[in-house]
């Protein structure tokens, strides 16, 4: 494999152990079934997966390189807690990559347009669901879709490695009713938009959006704050 591809999973080529894991542990974090402080141990979590000690410690090496867990050689390991300055990173990233992209709104093909009504479908279904997960998870497809729509698909990558911390907030910023009904009547904004294929009611929709979405992420650490450093 060349150097910084990623690798992909194929019948003939099954996901390696350790990344599997990885992404178990990862969105186990991100959604906070395993929350800030908790303990990892090797040990549980191996017999968890039914591997040896070597792809989970592959796993929460990647984890560390994240930020998501903390390892000490005399304390053990645990889910990190959020760091502040990550949080607003993540914000500032997030808004200029995806209101750049709406710059770039071009022709909106009738397969993109399908794919947006599916999602903002989906997400509608989901707005009385008792968990948050797939409302969260279709969340991010809209916002990568549309990426995909302008020609920055690629962007999404860049945007998903440094929001790791972001998520962990907004997960429980989006869990209550009234908070997905405002989500997704601003997803319908900013996707009627694009199907007018409108780049300047578009971006302003979107950065209304993130506006938002952030000053809700705020809100939730206000009431979550033993989440956080320095709490």
């Amino acid at each position: 494999m060349r150097p910084g591809a990623r690798e992909v999973a194929t019948p003939e080529r099954p996901l390696a152990i350790s990344e599997a894991i990885y992404r178990t542990l990862r969105e186990q974090i991100v959604t906070l079934v395993r929350p800030p402080g908790t303990q990892l141990s090797d040990k549980n979590i191996c017999a968890e997966f039914g591997v040896s000690r070597t792809p989970v410690r592959e796993a929460i090496l990647k984890l560390a390189e994240e930020e998501l867990v903390v390892v000490r050689p005399k304390s053990g390991t645990s889910v990190a807690r959020i760091r502040p300055a990550m949080l607003d990173n993540a914000q500032f990233l997030r808004k200029a990559v995806e209101c750049a992209g709406m710059c770039d709104l071009r022709r909106v093909r009738l397969a993109d347009r399908h794919e947006l009504h599916r999602i903002l479908s989906e997400q509608e279904r989901e707005v009385d669901a008792s968990e948050p997960g797939r409302f969260y998870a279709l969340d991010d497809l809209f916002h990568r879709h549309l990426l995909s729509i302008t020609g920055h698909a690629e962007a999404w990558a860049a945007v998903h490695r440094t929001k790791a911390q972001l998520d962990r907030v907004r997960y429980l910023a989006v869990s209550n009713r009234e908070r997905k009904l405002r989500v997704l009547d601003q997803h319908r904004r900013i996707a009627e938009a694009v199907e007018d294929e409108d780049p300047q009611r578009a971006r302003e929709a979107l950065a209304q959006h993130l506006t938002d979405s952030f000053r809700a992420i705020e809100e939730a650490a206000k009431v979550f704050h033993a989440y956080f450093e320095n709490s």
